[in-house]
């Protein structure tokens, strides 16, 4: 159980925010937030959570598994993919 998407699901009332935020990172690795692309912000993201030869794979990889939580990346791109503020 992770309460960030458990949350993000709850104020949106959508049930598959984890699956729909996860899929949108893997097909928009060039889409830039805040001028960074998001491909590095998961690596940045995986030098911290994974710390041995991170990848961009293995972070969404381990995001998609029901038991990871997630941070402020995954805020980030929930607010692109649906068009909301989180503050």
């Amino acid at each position: 159980m992770s309460c960030l998407f458990n949350s993000i699901g709850n104020l949106l009332e959508k049930k598959s925010t984890r699956k729909e935020i996860c899929n949108y990172m893997e097909r928009n690795l060039k889409k830039k937030i805040d001028g960074t692309e998001i491909e590095e912000w998961i690596m940045h993201a995986a030098l911290v959570e994974i710390k041995r030869k991170p990848s961009v794979k293995k972070y969404i990889d381990r995001m998609k598994k029901n038991n990871s939580w997630g941070g402020g990346l995954e805020i980030m791109v929930a607010c692109v993919l649906y068009n909301v503020e989180i503050e």
